[in-house]
């Protein structure tokens, strides 16, 4: 391979085959946190104003930093604690005929016996 073939600029389908570079998001534009956070306008301005969310500018546009939003999410949203369900209807009548059979089965066989006799 020579150092022209190794330097040579990409052309034709080469050069659209090219891909961006990846670049880690930094924030989500008040739109974008809005839709994210099911907040509206409002809520979302008065969060900044209290210090919950971190905003940068990038010119006129203003990103809500994603660490920002993560860490208020850790800090509001407690986890969920749930009772164990009551049992079914169905499944506490069909306990109960099974505990009847238990014990005429257990009434049956000493009929049986006596019946022998």
């Amino acid at each position: 391979m020579s150092s022209s073939e190794v330097f040579r600029r990409p052309t034709g389908r080469d050069v659209r085959r090219t891909e961006p570079l990846p670049i880690a998001k930094i924030g989500l534009t008040p739109r974008q946190t809005r839709a994210a956070e099911n907040i509206g306008h409002s809520t979302l301005y008065e969060r900044l104003g209290r210090g919950e969310y971190d905003a940068i500018k990038d010119g006129k546009r203003t990103l809500i930093t994603l660490e920002s939003i993560e860490r208020r999410r850790k800090a509001v949203l407690t986890k969920a604690t749930f009772k164990p369900p009551k049992p079914r209807a169905l499944q506490r009548t069909l306990e109960q005929s099974s505990e009847k059979s238990k014990a005429v089965v257990a009434v049956r066989p000493t009929e049986a016996v006596e019946a022998a006799r």
